[in-house]
């Protein structure tokens, strides 16, 4: 894995959709994004950090029941967005700290 990279993997039990799959990589990505923001992430120009061209976002799905839209209103939406955002929030916490 490369240094700084952050990959997310977002797996779900149900068949999504190739419309559902990208509405829950953008929830992803927005989560991702959030979590950079709120532990206050720099890039090296001590900007606010977006993320870097190694980063990856991957939606895996099951074969049960089909799913359409996960918006961020919705279930799958909401429970995509809070897991991916504690997911990256510790993640970060844990690479800055193992930097210290």
């Amino acid at each position: 894995m490369e240094a700084g990279a952050l990959k997310l993997v977002v797996a779900v039990n149900y068949q999504f959709t190739q419309e559902a799959m990208l509405e829950a990589m953008a929830i992803a990505t927005e989560a991702k994004l959030k979590a950079m923001h709120e532990v206050r992430l720099r890039n090296q120009f001590v900007m606010p950090a977006t993320g870097a061209n190694l980063d990856c976002v991957a939606i895996a799905c099951g074969h049960d029941r089909r799913y359409r839209f996960p918006r961020n209103y919705t279930k799958w939406g909401e429970l995509i967005g809070k897991r991916c955002l504690e997911s990256v929030e510790k993640a970060i916490k844990v690479a800055i700290s193992a930097q210290a």
